[in-house]
């Protein structure tokens, strides 16, 4: 193995990506990490695809959420609506046997 001089020019990027010639091990090194890099891809996509289920999720729940809460809001405004009435009817009774005498 020969060390590189310093008035040679530096290799170029092709030189340093292409297999050296004779030397199995670079291959076997190549293919390992593609396998490897394979085996992260595919875990990446599983947790991306468990991700977007579960944030799916949560915004079918955020919806349900929000109409359960528009639900009860029109149930209050119902009830203190019909609260107010009652009140007025009986604020009216009263005011009318007062005057009567019949209190």
């Amino acid at each position: 193995m020969e060390l590189r001089r310093d008035e040679r020019p530096a290799p170029s990027v092709e030189e340093l990506i292409e297999a050296e010639p004779g030397e199995p091990r670079e291959v076997i090194a190549a293919r390992h990490t593609i396998a490897q890099l394979n085996r992260e891809h595919a875990t990446l996509n599983a947790q991306h695809d468990a991700y977007a289920a579960a944030y799916i999720e949560e915004i079918a729940r955020h919806k349900a959420t929000e109409l359960h809460v528009a639900a009860l809001e029109a149930r209050l405004l119902a009830s203190q609506q019909r609260g107010v009435m009652e009140s007025a009817r009986a604020a009216g009774a009263f005011a009318a046997a007062s005057v009567s005498g019949r209190r």
